[in-house]
């Protein structure tokens, strides 16, 4: 079975989710959801957004109590709950820190803000500025200037809400990556649970343990992420709140827990902690695992590891940091997990959701009717024979638009194999069998992604089945995405042959 894959950007960062259903259409419906949750959070928690929820506590709390949503109240209750833990170095009202030393703005030749402005932005930080009447929703800040944002504990509860979301959806075996928290929700079929890499710190080819994740999450938290230089030392964005500085001597903490919240919240609280006081938290509560990397004054890593971190996530592999001698083991055992792992890109731009190409390819519909085909093993072999070729999907999910009761046009979404990554088209078939539009919608490749531009895909228009697509007779490519060109050629080929064979009822080589 085919995992299903979706990629969408959210939140400053990137969700991607894989999954496997054997219903083609439920799972897709299950992404759309999942996506559709993303958002939905990202406009109630996002600090950036003026119309969120979080936005307008931050606007009105010092004012006088103001109510919010079960949801924020969860949320708070959490972070202020880890906060206390942690004794402040977890904090949820770090934001005047973060927006003083500008990380997010990555600017170059920044200089460390001046030990008067930490001081002045540290009056407005800290967990005991924050009152949460838990029982009637009510949040009142106690100083003026205090803001809360959910950078360390956000990403990792929406991760938690989309899990329920595809679970609601009779999903049982799906891979949550959102920034550093992924999810693991049940397993491949065969496996123990989702092979997950933690990344080396220092090095991101490298790999320094393996976690199989099944109803688990794991977060990592790093000085490599978001990083600033200054006066030739590296300076991490993660900031010990109860200083207001970068924290130093860590390199990175990852975190095996319950829930992706948990994780989010208890790696960032660990790696402002340290090795020492950061494994001591971890082994206070329970079903925490956690890796933590610290680097010396040499500048030399050392791990340290919870007492159960080997057995329950890493029983075939120890996190152990390789060196130079090891280095040909550690390369070989990272290509055994890759060969072992779903096939993922490394990187994917989201040009289009679904919703935004259908309303592009055809725009005169009044109703689409969605619908998942499976194909009977006569319509594959007249597909095959349009195609020219043989094809290894049986089932495909179709849209077609209707106007006053009548087609105007059918669109199907297929993912076509580029250089080394699938692409994902929609393209757009009318009903006299002729193409009349296609859209690109996510792109996985590292290179080629000039196929998107319309002078080149205005020549698919009007083509049909019965006049075979060919680069350079029918279709001129385009110089240095000759593989991407020759992929939406295919794309543009098989989804002519679908629609001729599944709705036109064509069964041979010509309409």
């Amino acid at each position: 079975m085919k995992p299903l894959y979706a990629c969408h950007p959210c939140m400053g960062s990137r969700l991607e989710i894989t999954l496997h259903h054997p219903d083609l259409l439920r799972g897709r419906v299950a992404l759309d959801a999942a996506r559709a949750e993303a958002d939905r959070l990202e406009r109630q928690l996002s600090p950036f957004l003026p119309d969120s929820e979080l936005s307008a506590l931050n606007r009105s709390a010092a004012r006088g109590p103001v109510f919010v949503g079960w949801e924020l109240n969860d949320l708070l209750r959490y972070g202020l709950a880890v906060a206390r833990l942690t004794g402040g170095a977890f904090d949820v009202t770090v934001a005047p820190l973060m927006a003083l030393w500008s990380f997010r703005q990555q600017a170059a030749g920044i200089t460390a803000p001046s030990d008067e402005q930490i001081e002045a932005a540290l009056c407005t930080v800290g967990y005991h500025r924050v009152r949460l009447d838990e029982e009637h929703g009510m949040v009142t800040y106690r100083t003026a200037g205090v803001r809360i944002e959910f950078g360390a504990v956000g990403k990792g509860y929406a991760v938690d809400r989309i899990a329920a979301v595809l679970t609601q959806h009779g999903i049982t075996a799906a891979l949550v990556n959102f920034g550093s928290t992924v999810y693991g929700l049940g397993a491949p079929a065969g496996q123990e649970g989702w092979r997950v890499a933690i990344r080396h710190p220092r090095d991101s080819g490298r790999s320094i343990g393996v976690v199989p994740l099944r109803d688990r999450a794991l977060s990592t938290s790093g000085d490599y992420e978001q990083c600033l230089w200054m006066n030739g030392r590296r300076r991490g964005h993660l900031l010990d709140p109860r200083n207001g500085r970068p924290v130093e001597g860590m390199a990175s903490a990852s975190v095996a827990a319950p829930t992706a919240m948990a994780s989010d919240a208890l790696s960032t609280a660990a790696f402002v902690l340290g090795t020492t006081e950061g494994i001591g938290m971890l082994e206070s509560q329970a079903d925490i695992q956690g890796l933590l990397i610290g680097e010396n004054r040499d500048g030399a890593l050392v791990s340290y590891k919870t007492r159960g971190w080997d057995a329950s996530c890493a029983p075939n592999r120890p996190a152990t940091l390789p060196g130079r001698r090891r280095f040909l083991t550690a390369a070989l055992v990272v290509a055994a997990w890759l060969l072992l792992m779903p096939s993922l890109p490394s990187e994917a731009i989201v040009y289009l959701t679904r919703e935004e190409a259908l309303k592009k390819l055809l725009p005169d519909a009044d109703v689409l009717q969605a619908q998942a085909v499976a194909l009977s093993p006569d319509q594959k072999r007249a597909v095959e024979g349009l195609v020219g070729g043989t094809i290894r999907d049986a089932e495909y999910p179709f849209w077609i638009g209707n106007r006053g009761g009548a087609p105007i046009g059918y669109a199907v979404l297929l993912d076509v194999i580029g250089k080394e990554q699938p692409i994902t088209f929609m393209v757009a078939v009318g009903p006299k069998g002729e193409v009349i539009g296609i859209e690109v919608l996510l792109y996985r490749e590292s290179r080629g992604s000039e196929i998107r531009s319309g002078r080149f895909l205005q020549q698919f228009i009007g083509k049909t089945a019965a006049a075979p697509l060919k680069l350079g007779r029918d279709v001129e490519a385009i110089s240095g995405a000759t593989l991407s060109s020759r992929a939406t050629a295919y794309a543009v080929k098989k989804a002519l042959a679908l629609v001729n064979v599944v709705y036109l009822h064509v069964r041979t080589g010509a309409p």
